[in-house]
């Protein structure tokens, strides 16, 4: 049954033309309980939240445990969010949600929504600048450039993320647009605070532009 599944789900991706993002950094990713020998993966696009697929995979190495999707949309629900795609559908209200598709069903959760509350006791929201440099879409040299700052452009330090590059750390910051990007601390300036992990701001003025 599950290889007649898998066909299913290839063939339904390659008619909708769907292709799974090489990955998802801001997308809402719900984990599923394995059904049978296969794990199951929901990912709900930040793009467009009426997008989604499900991930497939039996993870046993063989050519049969590769990842298979299958692109789901979403339909009305009366309570919480509802999906549904070539014989799955996927509900869920809040971090917690539901799967049901020809292999059985199982329950799903969203790891990342349970480090919301911890994630708002480690907000900063501290005036800074920039020295200019790229934005990216998460904090490393390995992600996408998101956009570019001039140097002296005001930003929002909201998160140190930890993680650590040549003597300072990556912070989510907020542009004055609202977007939300990362940025490496050797780049970033504080006149109000000198959080850990930034360069300028200590003993010298920040840039303006």
């Amino acid at each position: 049954m599950k290889r007649i599944l898998a066909s299913t789900l290839v063939a339904g991706a390659a008619i909708a033309g769907f292709s799974a993002p090489a990955h998802a950094s801001f997308d809402d990713q719900f984990v599923c309980e394995r059904i049978g020998d296969v794990d199951v993966l929901v990912v709900i696009s930040a793009r467009n939240d009426a997008d989604a697929y499900v991930q497939f995979s039996s993870g046993d190495g063989t050519e049969e445990g590769e990842p298979t999707t299958e692109p789901m949309r979403q339909i009305p629900s009366g309570s919480g969010i509802k999906y549904a795609g070539m014989g799955v559908i996927f509900h869920a209200k809040g971090n917690e949600g539901f799967v049901e598709t020809e292999l059985g069903s199982g329950m799903c959760s969203n790891p990342a929504g349970e480090t919301d509350e911890a994630a708002e006791e480690a907000a900063l929201n501290i005036r800074a600048r920039s020295y200019g440099g790229i934005v990216r879409a998460g904090p490393g040299m390995e992600f996408d450039r998101v956009t570019s700052l001039q140097e002296g452009d005001p930003v929002t330090l909201l998160v140190n993320t930890g993680e650590h590059m040549n003597g300072y750390d990556w912070f989510m910051i907020m542009l004055p647009d609202g977007e939300i990007g990362y940025q490496w601390g050797g780049l970033l300036c504080s006149d109000e605070l000198h959080p850990p992990g930034i360069y300028g701001g200590r003993n010298e003025a920040c840039p303006v532009r």
